[in-house]
């Protein structure tokens, strides 16, 4: 936190000694008179104070004046050796203020590096080639690959001046971390750094270990889940300062969570108390604060009633003795199973049970309990039961008998046709010495040998009418992908208005099943589209970014929330549609920045696809008071084994009436028109309420 002795010349005045031994609670004041001093006072160059010019080494473009802010705050906590936290918006250009602060770093105090840079695997690419775009000076090492090729990559690399920054994933870090923590980094910047809000991980403890004289930050959602999240991130940049994790949580977390939930009245002082320990260290713009030019951001939601299959199916579940039981435990696991098949109810029911194909072809139980009992011979029947050659027709189609009951049933008919040969065949009147000769001569063998074995052409039409029966394979009707689903047929309606507007669309979901569901009803529809998930490679992900934005016939663009949230770049679209929310609102609202961000030349419409009169409307309910607090605090709420206490439980299996509906829908609305009073707020409109509104 405070640097290292060697270069203490580095800052001259700037340099503030503090006493290491000192009260952490005078220490913290000291720091937090320091780093307010750095603060900006505004967003632009006549409001703020920029006074750190553009480092010559920043060839790729010119920077926007809130940036140019930013890059002096970046550069006045460095010279007074503090760490802090980049949290502005996202969309906002993190990546470049970060070059920027380095490429000043190597102009005004010939600090070269060596850098370390950790982020999210989808992005690694990306961060290069915005190396490469806004400052070629620096030698960029991209660590990542196979093991033979990342020791080739550390070859020679502890020379000076091997490379200028270096630039690795999450996973390579812990995976790598005995070779990155015998290096001496100047500067660790994590990147996404959500990534280590819990300070149990191993990813937390081991990068906690780096040695590095500075760290930075950068986020656009400095919390998701809990409030202690943010004692993870600080304690991180200041292990000294924020050193008591149970006093930090009895300080904020429990107390502004209750406040938020509703279980206890506002406090102004907390909230303000909680401002004070935050702002010092962190610097956050708003895209409504700063790009007054941006285009605008309209929400919608969009209530989807459930189709008749839908509907059975979630009233079918939720009656349930085994479901009601597991509710009424509260157990975590449990619950959350269950709340996973409503969700899958509503996305598309055959997520949770698919419509069966009629063939020949099934799987075992249905083969042993229906089909099998239909192939058992009839042994009893002469032509089947001695049909010995393995060419007979009648051989191929049936299931053989054990031995010994072949044996049994065998020697019974054997010795009944002899009785009938002996009574019908031999002549009636002979001595008894022709009589025992016909019987060796004419005896069971060489009778029966001459019997016919399944003739051909008596049993080739009955068995071939019956295997052509059975072979005929019948598939549901295609049109049922979207008529079995309330969310797709209202999702048709709306793709159509789209297209004729000459819109382009992103679509996320959670489920990567969700996303197989999707590209056959686009498909069946005709509808041009790429799909993007957690299997895509990274090298493959720039790719399709690329050809989306370039191509404009390319209607739409579907993508899993949780892969293509981050390190996407999708300005080409100006709409997007959220096939389900998800718990953490912070995750969606990275999703919808792919698209609403710089770069953008046309207004964004984010619509939310909800089915009506279900757990949906609750776990939304939920959600928005995440979203409430990240507000209050830059915080979400609490998401853990603890949020599943028993009210909680009742709250989100419960039915909503008429009246939450309102309430959901004005509650959404009125968050966003509070915190983000720059933006118009277009109500939705009647069509899109429930329909008994």
């Amino acid at each position: 936190l405070y640097g290292d002795d060697d270069d203490e010349g580095l800052h001259g005045n700037a340099f503030y000694t503090i006493d290491r031994s000192s009260h952490k609670g005078s220490c913290y004041k000291i720091m937090t008179f320091i780093t307010l001093q750095a603060q900006p006072s505004g967003n632009t160059l006549t409001t703020g104070d920029a006074k750190v010019s553009v480092p010559f080494l920043l060839t790729g473009g010119s920077l926007r004046e809130y940036q140019l802010v930013g890059l002096t705050w970046l550069a006045a906590i460095f010279q007074k050796r503090l760490n802090g936290i980049l949290a502005d918006e996202m969309g906002l250009g993190k990546t470049i203020q970060t070059i920027a602060l380095l490429a000043y770093l190597a102009c005004e105090h010939g600090i070269w590096g060596p850098h370390l840079i950790v982020v999210p695997t989808s992005v690694i690419l990306n961060w290069e080639i915005e190396f490469k775009r806004w400052c070629p000076g620096f030698k960029i090492l991209t660590y990542f690959g196979h093991i033979r090729e990342r020791r080739e990559r550390r070859k020679g690399w502890t020379k000076t001046n091997a490379f200028h920054v270096c630039i690795t994933s999450y996973r390579l870090a812990i995976q790598d971390a005995a070779v990155f923590k015998r290096k001496k980094w100047k500067y660790l910047i994590l990147d996404e750094a959500q990534n280590i809000k819990n300070f149990k991980s191993q990813r937390w403890q081991t990068l906690l270990t780096f040695n590095s004289q500075r760290r930075l930050l950068l986020t656009g959602t400095p919390l998701q889940n809990s409030l202690m999240e943010l004692w993870s991130l600080m304690h991180f940049l200041m292990p000294n300062i924020f050193q008591s994790h149970r006093d930090f949580q009895e300080w904020f977390a429990s107390p502004l969570t209750g406040m938020i939930e509703g279980n206890s009245e506002y406090n102004e002082q907390l909230v303000a108390r909680l401002h004070k320990v935050l702002r010092p260290f962190l610097l956050r713009r708003l895209k409504a604060d700063v790009e007054r030019q941006m285009p605008k951001k309209f929400e919608h939601i969009v209530m989807c009633r459930l189709s008749r299959r839908q509907r059975f199916l979630y009233d079918d579940f939720m009656s349930l003795t085994s479901t009601r039981e597991t509710l009424k435990s509260g157990q975590f696991l449990s619950v959350m199973n269950v709340l996973m098949q409503l969700r899958k109810v509503c996305n598309h029911p055959n997520l949770f049970e698919t419509r069966p194909i009629i063939s020949s072809f099934h799987v075992a139980d249905y083969l042993l309990q229906l089909d099998l009992p239909r192939l058992l011979v009839n042994i009893s029947h002469p032509f089947l039961v001695f049909a010995s050659s393995p060419n007979a027709v009648s051989s191929g189609f049936h299931i053989n008998v054990s031995s010994a009951r072949y044996q049994s049933q065998k020697s019974q008919q054997e010795e009944r046709l002899t009785g009938f040969l002996q009574a019908e065949c031999l002549p009636k009147v002979c001595i008894q010495q022709d009589l025992s000769v016909h019987r060796e001569s004419n005896s069971k063998g060489s009778l029966l040998n001459q019997i016919p074995l399944s003739p051909q052409a008596w049993l080739l039409p009955v068995q071939l009418h019956r295997i052509a029966t059975a072979c005929r394979i019948q598939f549901p009707d295609p049109r049922l992908i979207q008529y079995d689903c309330g969310k797709l047929q209202r999702l048709d309606l709306l793709l159509r208005e789209l297209k004729a507007g000459s819109h382009r669309v992103l679509i996320f979901t959670q489920m990567a099943r969700m996303l197989d569901i999707l590209e056959q009803f686009l498909a069946y529809h005709g509808h041009r589209y790429l799909r993007l998930d957690g299997a895509t490679k990274v090298e493959q992900r720039q790719v399709l970014m690329e050809r989306f934005n370039q191509d404009a016939s390319i209607f739409v663009f579907i993508l899993s929330t949780r892969s293509g949230g981050l390190g996407v770049n999708l300005t080409g679209a100006d709409t997007v549609i959220f096939y389900d929310s998800d718990w953490n609102p912070t995750m969606d609202a990275q999703a919808q920045d792919r698209c609403h961000r710089i770069g953008q030349t046309r207004d964004v419409h984010i619509y939310r696809l909800i089915s009506e009169l279900t757990v949906e409307e609750n776990i939304l309910r939920k959600a928005n008071q995440k979203r409430f607090l990240s507000d209050v605090a830059i915080e979400g709420g609490r998401f853990t084994t603890a949020f599943f206490k028993q009210n909680t439980i009742d709250e989100l299996f419960a039915e909503p009436s008429g009246l939450q509906v309102r309430l959901l829908i004005a509650c959404l609305f009125f968050f966003r028109y509070v915190n983000m009073a720059h933006y118009p707020v277009k109500l939705p409109p009647s069509g899109a309420l429930c329909s008994k509104q």
